[in-house]
């Protein structure tokens, strides 16, 4: 755990991305694409909250324990949306449209290795960002190798992200309606796993980005593990932009830094870092607000 702090602290103290700590209270981990029932049954409309940046914490639990209505809990902020995940979430949102004047952005999500909440991260976003109601959000599943997000979403492994890169398929042939009226999901598509680095290379990638970047107000994209696969680089700096999810007592100093100096390499600025599995509470002083 005092890796992570020391390396979380090293980049606040260098000026690459903004930090806080806050405490959430669910397991941040994404399910097998085979057993995840449906999770969403009614929008959200709640009013967000104003409050400051950008670090989630959550204490461990069982995530493969199913709710009484046979849903998974780690779309939280669908479940219990006063609760404190989904304030802690608002809080994320909040911290991230401060930076943009115009409150519109695209985004990569990714973390330095895998099983860090990555995918659980976004999807709890789509839905505080579909809170917005005059405000259109897209997930894109982007971690072409596992489309977890499609999944996690029930939402159908149809024509997606690697058909678009192929030229088979357009980005309105692509998008998916979800059960929130502004909330929309493009799935990773139909591609082999020894197709993408390929796919990844080609001019499309930077065609679809400005496309959902002029047709979306928010756009979230779950990426691969930095440290895991050369994608992460190559969509990120197609993107500009990334969110990091760094998982608390298992991620540590070197991941983290390994990471962001890939990610700085690409010519990706770093929005912020989401600490998950958060289990004890972290001092004030460890991190300031930037």
């Amino acid at each position: 755990m005092a890796n992570v702090f020391r390396a979380m602290k090293r980049a606040e103290q260098e000026g690459e991305f903004p930090v806080a700590a806050v405490p959430t209270a669910i397991e941040m981990d994404a399910p097998p694409d085979d057993a995840v029932p449906s999770a969403i049954e009614t929008p959200v409309t709640d009013a967000g909250l104003v409050t400051p940046p950008l670090v989630l914490g959550a204490p461990a639990g069982n995530v493969r324990q199913l709710l009484s209505d046979g849903s998974y809990p780690m779309l939280a902020v669908h479940h219990d949306r006063g609760g404190t995940v989904a304030e802690q979430f608002r809080h994320i949102r909040t911290s991230l449209l401060a930076q943009y004047p115009d409150q519109r952005f695209v985004l990569m999500v990714t973390s330095a290795d895998a099983g860090e909440g990555k995918t659980v991260t976004t999807g709890n976003m789509g839905i505080v960002m579909a809170e917005r109601q005059d405000r259109t959000t897209l997930l894109m599943d982007c971690d072409l190798r596992r489309a977890t997000l499609t999944a996690l979403y029930r939402c159908k492994q149809s024509q997606g992200v690697t058909d678009i890169l192929r030229g088979q398929a357009t980005l309105s042939q692509c998008v998916q309606r979800t059960v929130y009226p502004n909330l929309f999901m493009i799935s990773a598509g139909t591609g082999e796993k020894g197709e993408i680095a390929e796919l990844l290379s080609r001019p499309e990638l930077e065609d679809l980005i400005e496309q959902v970047r002029s047709q979306f107000d928010h756009v979230l994209m779950d990426a691969p593990p930095v440290n895991s696969v050369a994608d992460a680089g190559v969509l990120g700096h197609a993107v500009g932009e990334a969110l990091m999810i760094v998982r608390m007592n298992r991620t540590n100093r070197e991941s983290v830094e390994r990471a962001v100096r890939l990610l700085k390499a690409a010519n990706v600025k770093l929005a912020g870092m989401v600490l998950t599995h958060q289990k004890y509470f972290v001092p004030n002083y460890i991190y300031k607000y930037s």
